[in-house]
């Protein structure tokens, strides 16, 4: 019966990115690609694969991305497309590996009258009893109203008979399911992150968690910049490919990149997805908040060294000015 209904109402999820959800999306791959390697963890990303990101290592983490303006509730459609399509991948994955989890992650915030989700949030595990009841309720109320949703449009499409009756039983049966079986170990599996950002100061926080990453010693001190817009690019490279089981990103890769020389790094950045997601800009951008930060550090050693000099046999410290932290690499020419 599981087969039916995956093969009924499983959703093609792949996409081609060209708009500033798929950049946030691609920083998000990146973010995980690069903190996984870090810490030693044998993880593969997938991009565009199932649904936005498959994480597979001890456990399978799918991660539904969304950059939005408006904010979040349990009734707003995205996240009951969301939750029916995690758990078509519940029913798909929960054989092959025990250890699931579906995480729903937003640079927007939950709505104000939305108490549950809330509430949801703020128990990580979901350990009150009460709480999880409410959210078992909840969720099989989207999931019977979402296969409702999808029989009707399904039953529009010009097919026959059988065909019909098919999807009428199927549906049936999908129903009955959720009233016989718990569904308590997938509700348990959601995660929710809401960062409470604009899709600009999301796109500009993640931007500025990576280029601190890169200055991790395992990258070797390549320029950020630099390196940056290479695996960007690897990202969308990745993501093109056909076969949605070779679009993985994984610590080999990532070696392989980082042993490369600099002139043979910048061989692999497409120019037109930069220009596209306007990475220039926004490496400018962070360049001129480093300097302001510089400056301020500056200005507060001046000052204390004001107050110091006024203060008899006191000398002046030889090295006053932190040297500046560039590479000519991230200076466009």
């Amino acid at each position: 019966m599981n087969k039916e209904i995956i093969k009924l109402f499983d959703v093609n999820t792949d996409a081609i990115a060209t708009n500033r959800g798929f950049y946030y999306q691609y920083l998000l791959v990146l973010k995980k690609w690069i903190t996984n390697y870090i810490d030693d963890l044998d993880v593969v990303t997938f991009t565009e694969v199932e649904e936005d990101i498959k994480e597979v290592g001890d456990e399978i983490i799918f991660t539904q991305v969304k950059c939005y303006t408006s904010s979040f509730s349990l009734n707003s459609k995205e996240i009951k497309k969301s939750l029916f399509n995690f758990f078509i991948l519940h029913l798909k994955y929960r054989k092959l590996n025990e250890k699931l989890s579906f995480c729903f992650s937003t640079n927007s915030q939950i709505a104000k009258r939305e108490k549950l989700l809330f509430q949801w949030t703020q128990n990580i595990g979901l350990s009150n009893d009460e709480l999880l009841s409410l959210c078992i309720k909840k969720v099989k109320e989207i999931l019977v109203k979402e296969v409702k949703d999808r029989r009707i449009r399904l039953l529009q499409k010009r097919l026959s008979l059988v065909e019909k009756e098919n999807i009428n039983k199927v549906s049936n049966d999908f129903k009955n399911s959720l009233e016989k079986n718990s569904i308590e170990p997938f509700v348990k599996s959601i995660i929710w992150k809401f960062n409470d950002l604009s899709p600009e100061e999301g796109v500009e926080l993640l931007t500025k968690e990576i280029h601190r990453l890169l200055e991790h010693k395992k990258f070797n001190g390549k320029p950020n910049s630099l390196l940056f817009k290479v695996l960007i690019s690897e990202i969308y490279r990745s993501s093109q490919k056909t076969n949605s089981s070779s679009r993985e990103l994984n610590n080999k890769i990532l070696i392989n990149i980082i042993k490369q020389t600099d002139d043979e790094l910048s061989q692999s950045v497409n120019s037109g997805l930069i220009r596209l997601f306007k990475i220039e800009i926004d490496s400018l951008k962070l360049n001129v908040e480093t300097l302001r930060e510089t400056q301020k550090i500056h200005s507060n050693e001046i000052g204390l060294l004001k107050k110091e000099v006024q203060k008899p046999q006191k000398h002046i410290p030889k090295y006053l000015n932190l040297p500046p932290n560039f590479s000519s690499l991230e200076v466009p020419v």
